[in-house]
């Protein structure tokens, strides 16, 4: 019997999850907060067991996202505040996103979001700059406002350019 697993490494955790087929994997992935986009890219890029990285045509018609946050603002991810983390990862990443896909992908890449903040005082924090939605299985997301892409946008060219202002 075939077994499929999906483990996502940062420097301090490790999320392995394992299923029969590759529909309750990514079942499984997004109950976990992947983000759908972020599911597609991990299902079609894998390493076997001997740990060769391979690229898996899984005959779906799914595109690979180049969605990423740029290479030269990763190394920014401390100066920036929870607002401009979750504003990057909309705008580069994920057109959408749950709280659980903003605190797995923030985990990812080290960075990671505080729970209580995305409880307690993300809404106000994000106010005016997202949208509330809701993923295809009907779950609670986030979207970048037109303003919220605007600001973003002016946000990241300045962190990557060096002239960024502190804020709050």
């Amino acid at each position: 019997m075939t077994t499929f697993r999906v483990t996502i490494r940062t420097p301090d955790t490790e999320v392995s999850v394992e299923a029969d087929t590759l529909q309750n994997l990514r079942k499984g992935l997004t109950e976990i907060g992947i983000d759908e986009r972020r599911v597609k890219d991990l299902l079609q890029t894998g390493t076997t067991e001997q740990g060769h990285s391979q690229r898996r045509n899984l005959g779906q018609g799914i595109a690979h996202s180049s969605g990423k946050i740029p290479e030269n603002l990763i190394p920014k991810l401390d100066q920036m505040t929870n607002r401009d983390l979750v504003s990057a990862l909309l705008f580069y990443e994920s057109p959408v996103l749950t709280k659980k896909g903003m605190l797995s992908r923030s985990i990812e890449l080290g960075r990671s979001l505080p729970p209580d903040w995305l409880d307690k005082t993300f809404a106000r924090d994000m106010e005016g700059l997202i949208v509330k939605t809701e993923t295809d299985d009907k779950k609670p997301a986030f979207k970048l406002s037109d303003q919220g892409r605007y600001k973003t946008e002016i946000r990241m060219k300045e962190l990557m350019s060096g002239n960024a202002k502190v804020e709050k």
